[in-house]
């Protein structure tokens, strides 16, 4: 399968500054969101999705917004914090299952984390190297996944 690159949006950068209490400029940043350039096609219960690949992501997530417009919602399991690569920082994530996912002419019943993130999906080392068993041609920006994925 060959993989679309990924366009993201440059991160959004808002600054404040109050000159009359002579306080700093405060920037908040926001870069919630993955630099991959590759995303697949995958089917999340009964939505289809652009996923990026991210194999430098320890576990698969899907968006917040995905889980909700799901007719049938899997069950979720229990809450956990999603530890970022900048210093302390994290995000507020829960663990939903199990979850059917099509992948190429494959189905698989994993469990995913829901998080408030931009991209619908998340496609981490969790299902590409135990699930899908994937392997990742970056020069022919390629994937083989549980076989070829068509």
């Amino acid at each position: 399968m060959s993989l679309a690159n990924n366009e993201e949006k440059a991160p959004v950068v808002a600054a404040v500054t109050d000159e009359q209490s002579g306080q700093p400029e405060v920037v908040h940043e926001n870069q919630l969101g993955s630099v991959s350039q590759f995303c697949m096609k995958v089917q999340v219960g009964d939505i289809a999705v652009d996923a990026v690949v991210d194999s430098a992501e320890e576990v698969s997530i899907i968006s917040d917004r995905i889980y909700e417009a799901m007719k049938q919602p899997p069950p979720r399991l229990h809450d956990v914090k999603l530890l970022m690569t900048r210093r302390d920082a994290s995000m507020p994530s829960f663990v939903v299952g199990p979850v059917d996912l099509k992948i190429g002419n494959c189905w698989y019943r994993e469990h995913l984390h829901v998080a408030p993130t931009d991209v619908d999906m998340q496609l981490g080392f969790d299902i590409l190297m135990n699930t899908g068993r994937a392997i990742i041609n970056m020069v022919e920006a390629t994937i083989i996944f549980d076989g070829p994925v068509t």
